[in-house]
């Protein structure tokens, strides 16, 4: 047991002492966060400047122009702050000026294909878009020749009550936070959250997995394995690198984990996010779980190839053996998370131990995952890791450790179901 705690610490604070690692793991979440803390600070607190759909809102509106080459309008609403241009040029000279924010180009061909120009000039990918309902209010107005009554009841047709379950008690309905419908809609951070969370679990438990093997073979490579043999055993060398790594990667995930949902919380006027979004707490603590037993499972996968891998330049073809079910759950996350995240495939996949880590978050993250499928999927993925470190414990053997062999997946598999 001494000799597993010497491996773990030594492993560790090896690890923790490289200069590439402080600052990946360290340095940039913390410089990230205090960026936007400053540049939050700077712009005056953490409020939003979302649009304002509702036209029956008092908010500072910017003034924008149109150019009607359709004949449709014939009416602009008092309240709303549009200026009429007869052509586009007077438009752009008005926004070159600063007497516009922006200009609406109408064609006129509109009402037979519904399409118009919005010109913007700052627009981004992660702007609240602009004030577009001003315009479609407008058009609204004067599609049903004046009627302002009709335009408000076609503008919400039904009186909708959102319950927010944000505040659930956890495990039983996760959400990104309280935002819905265009509230949603009007963020592409919002709507990319629930990638964003599955790339950084990926990227976290690859790198971390990745880390033992390339460890073990440069040992091996090195010649060390064989000296570090004389003193421990293959078990304990296997344990004492499983944790001490472990808990360096561990560290370095809750940095960047903590520095997102710090960010999401405080940074809302820099991101541009709804005034509604919130993150809970809840979804950092699911991410760490899950990156924790994600980590067990394939970093003991990873450590069981790198102990039949002779040379650092035979790693990626091991890598893509072991991640392969990782990766697949990856892909699947990515193609269906905006429209089937609580299908049967999406559920299946989230309760399968090796797609769990990146399936499940991506459907957390989303929203309304039973509690039941939560639980039973960190079930399984405990019971699986416990067997594969069971399994991979028969590849730390001085005749694997030791043999020169090239790596293939065949005899990586006979060796764990040992019929090599």
């Amino acid at each position: 047991m001494n000799k597993t705690l010497l491996v773990t610490r030594h492993e560790f604070l090896t690890t923790l002492r490289r200069r590439s690692y402080q600052v990946v793991s360290f340095g940039l979440p913390l410089l990230g966060v205090g960026i936007l803390f400053v540049v939050t600070l700077v712009r005056g607190g953490s409020g939003t400047e979302g649009p304002a759909e509702d036209p029956n809102v008092s908010t500072a509106l910017r003034t924008e122009g149109f150019v009607d080459k359709s004949g449709l309008i014939e009416i602009v609403p008092d309240d709303l702050p549009l200026v009429r241009f007869a052509d586009e040029t007077a438009a752009k000279e008005a926004l070159d000026a600063g007497e516009i924010t922006a200009y609406y180009l109408v064609p006129a061909e509109y009402v037979q294909n519904g399409e118009l120009i919005y010109v913007h000039p700052e627009l981004t990918p992660l702007s609240s878009q602009g004030q577009d309902w001003l315009i479609r209010r407008t058009l609204l107005v004067n599609l049903v020749s004046g009627d302002m009554a009709l335009a408000d009841m076609v503008w919400y047709p039904m009186a909708l009550e959102v319950t927010d379950i944000s505040a659930a008690p956890p495990g039983e309905e996760l959400t990104s936070g309280g935002c819905t419908g265009r509230d949603c809609e009007s963020s592409a951070l919002v709507q990319l959250l629930p990638m964003i969370m599955v790339v950084m679990l990926f990227m976290f438990i690859i790198l971390g997995a990745g880390l033992i093997m390339r460890n073990i073979t440069t040992e091996k490579q090195d010649k060390l394995i064989e000296i570090m043999m004389l003193s421990v055993s293959p078990r304990q060398l296997l344990t004492g690198k499983l944790i001490g790594l472990g808990a360096a990667s561990f560290m370095a995930s809750l940095t960047w984990f903590g520095g997102v949902y710090i960010s999401l919380n405080i940074g809302a006027t820099t991101l541009k996010l709804p005034a509604e979004f919130s993150m809970p707490a809840s979804l950092v603590f699911w991410m760490v779980t899950f990156f924790l037993l994600g980590y067990a499972l394939y970093a003991s996968l990873m450590a069981g190839a790198g102990a039949l891998v002779p040379k650092v330049k035979e790693i990626t073809s091991a890598t893509w053996v072991v991640i392969s079910p990782l990766m697949v759950g990856y892909v699947v996350s990515v193609i269906i998370y905006n429209f089937a995240p609580h299908g049967g495939l999406a559920t299946a996949l989230s309760l399968f131990p090796l797609t769990a880590p990146v399936v499940m978050i991506m459907r957390l993250t989303v929203g309304g995952v039973p509690l039941w499928q939560l639980l039973l999927s960190v079930g399984l993925m405990i019971l699986t890791a416990i067997f594969v470190v069971r399994l991979v414990s028969r590849t730390f053997r001085a005749q694997s450790l030791l043999s020169g062999e090239p790596f293939s997946a065949r005899r990586f598999f006979a060796v764990l179901l040992e019929r090599s």
